[in-house]
């Protein structure tokens, strides 16, 4: 038997295009931000805002801002003890026994 030869080699081979895809990246080798989690912050702001519409959307912002709004809660725990502090010094002054 005779071996026969192609006589262009060229149209033989198929040249094959890469595609330039985006590689994918596993979720294990993905850093996140680790954020602490607040769970009392996240339940009373729940409890603050639970009547301002939907539920979903209420869960929603309080996970995502619950350490901003425990940080403004407890400031404003601070301002209402020296406040009530300051009127318990102006009715000690009120009520001072006459002599």
């Amino acid at each position: 038997m005779k071996k026969i030869k192609p006589t262009n080699p060229k149209k033989l081979t198929k040249q094959v295009k890469k595609l330039n895809l985006p590689k994918i990246v596993s979720s294990k080798t993905r850093e996140k931000a680790h954020q602490p989690k607040n769970t009392t912050a996240y339940y009373h702001c729940l409890a603050d805002n639970w009547k301002s519409g939907k539920i979903t959307d209420c869960c929603a912002k309080c996970k995502r801002n619950a350490g901003a709004l425990n940080s403004l809660r407890t400031a404003e725990i601070k301002k209402l003890s020296e406040a009530y502090q300051q009127v318990g010094v102006s009715l000690t002054n009120l009520l001072k026994p006459l002599k």
